[in-house]
């Protein structure tokens, strides 16, 4: 008789770790540098404690399961570091600093089941109404408010997902209009944008001939800027790219390359185009600045450090080696506070300015928005090849990229003098015609075919309002 064979395990006195709670995360969790103790949220007031999580003269809150689940969501979801501290410090500490009021107040929201659509109500109103801010006005501004809801929507949408929490608990648009009342950074006019390249192409040639000693993350800002205005990507898949970002072309890989990035907090990979140079590598000073020249520099020149940085850093591009501070010597890579830091240096070392005269302010994302109404520009005004270019949907394009020119503005102007003068019969006086005709630069007959809308096409009906069958002859 053929003997089975015995799985069974053998118990040699260990303890059986228990898969559930060995996967739990932990009540500790270091992001973006930085430590959130998640059991000081189990106590009103958000107290000090020490190593055992005691602390002195602690009231409990007696919410431990939202604790929990929060803690949890943030340890699942995937997201860089700088978003999962986001979240902790402006969506769930203040949300808990709203639970710790009502608890003061003897209402005690103990379960996740008392999380619901009018619970969220009352804490919006709470954030723009009565949450204390270091403001002119003392209370959170519009958009703060807006921030810190939607930093505690997303692990609570996470919750949702998992069907911890039900379906339909967030109020409908409870901002309304809040795109308008914030106002980012915006893009470079043509003369800054040309000054800033000049310089930035200055220093390079500097870097390349050996005339130009900067410190290692000040000689790797330049190329990335550099890079960032000739590519139009954003900041946080350019500071991460690998090292193998640059990939060759399908159809034409001796004359193309591809500059593959990936957004981690958008779970996408953004690629890229661009065009070789196909004159033979003799002199390094006199290489031309496209993208991929300068990836390749960079990756010769942070090549001899990646075997002395951590496992994890070793296929990232932007690496350098600190000479001050607490990573002095060590082998780390580069970060949006640092290239912050030593994007003020260019500016102050070479005194440049904006269109107001004042510093400029030199990031990436304004050179990312320069890039856009640039594309916007050549491609005129195709505003889905423009979004296709610069990886966003049309709609993320047009909201927040593109921006009204002069030259829009201008036109709009000139439009409303031909509208007045239509409406007030000023057009039918030659006088009056001459000088509007002076004043917008416009010819006169022109102005008469404005008014009578001879140049007007068949809305939603001509593909190509210049040359398509609708198109005014």
């Amino acid at each position: 008789m053929t003997k089975h064979k015995d799985y069974s395990i053998i118990n040699n006195g260990a303890a059986v770790t228990n898969l559930d709670n060995y996967r739990e995360a932990p009540w500790r969790q270091t992001w973006y540098k930085i430590e959130v103790n998640f059991h000081r949220w189990r106590y009103t007031g958000y107290p000090v404690l020490d190593e055992n999580n005691q602390g002195k003269e602690v009231i409990y809150a007696d919410r431990d399961e939202i604790v929990i689940a929060l803690r949890n969501a943030i340890w699942e979801k995937k997201l860089v570091g700088k978003s999962r501290y986001g979240y902790c410090n402006s969506g769930i500490s203040n949300f808990l600093q709203f639970l710790d009021n009502l608890h003061t107040a003897g209402e005690c929201i103990s379960h996740l089941k008392q999380i619901d659509k009018k619970l969220l109500e009352r804490y919006i109103q709470w954030l723009r109404y009565t949450k204390v801010a270091d403001t002119d006005t003392g209370r959170m501004s519009y958009m703060g408010a807006k921030n810190a809801y939607q930093a505690i929507k997303s692990p609570l949408q996470h919750l949702v997902a998992q069907q911890a929490l039900p379906e339909g608990i967030f109020p409908n648009s409870p901002f309304p209009n809040s795109n308008r009342s914030s106002k980012g950074q915006s893009h470079y006019p043509k003369a800054v944008m040309a000054e800033l390249l000049r310089v930035l192409g200055q220093d390079i040639r500097g870097i390349r001939n050996g005339s130009l000693k900067l410190s290692p993350s000040q000689t790797l800002s330049v190329y990335m800027l550099v890079i960032a205005a000739r590519s139009g990507r954003n900041p946080n898949p350019l500071i991460r790219a690998p090292r193998d970002a640059l990939k060759p072309h399908p159809v034409k890989p001796t004359t193309m390359g591809l500059l593959v990035l990936y957004k981690t907090r958008g779970n996408s990979s953004s690629v890229q185009a661009f065009q070789k140079n196909s004159i033979e590598v003799e002199d390094m000073i006199s290489l031309p600045m496209d993208a991929m020249t300068l990836f390749h520099e960079v990756d010769r020149l942070t090549a001899p450090l990646v075997s002395h940085a951590s496992p994890k850093d070793r296929n990232r591009l932007w690496l350098y080696r600190p000479r001050y501070g607490k990573n002095r010597g060590q082998v780390v890579t580069m970060t949006e506070t640092m290239l912050l830091y030593c994007a003020q240096a260019i500016v102050k070392r070479h005194q440049l300015k904006g269109a107001d005269r004042e510093p400029l302010r030199l990031n990436i994302m304004s050179l990312r928005k320069t890039f856009n109404q640039r594309m916007w520009q050549l491609t005129d005004g195709d505003i889905i090849q423009t979004a296709r270019l610069t990886g966003n949907t049309h709609q993320v394009n047009d909201r927040h990229y593109l921006a009204v020119t002069p030259e829009m503005e201008s036109n709009h102007r000139r439009l409303g003098h031909v509208m007045h003068a239509d409406l007030t019969g000023a057009l039918h006086n030659k006088e009056s015609l001459h000088a509007l005709s002076m004043e917008t630069g416009i010819v006169e007959a022109q102005l008469i075919h404005i008014a009578n809308g001879d140049n007007n096409t068949g809305v939603g009906r001509c593909r190509d309002p210049k040359n398509g069958e609708n198109a005014p002859l």
